[in-house]
């Protein structure tokens, strides 16, 4: 019966250990080919905006931006 007390946590690690040097079923992202991959947008332009300093100035105004 001494035994199967050590049984259990060794399946536990055996089974661990063969989970992490696993390979996955999928392809990685960083493995995909750089041919398939696009930029986000092509049709436009990109454009990043934000609202300015609300907590200081007025939202939206030429202050808030200018941080004056």
């Amino acid at each position: 019966m001494g035994g199967v007390k050590y049984c259990l946590p060794l399946l536990l690690l055996s089974l661990l250990i063969a989970e992490c040097a696993s390979r996955p079923l999928y392809t990685l992202p960083s493995l995909a080919k750089a041919g398939t991959k696009k930029p986000l947008q092509t049709s436009r332009p990109f454009n990043v905006a934000h609202r300015g300093a609300n907590g200081e100035f007025p939202e939206e105004t030429a202050p808030s931006y200018m941080g004056n």
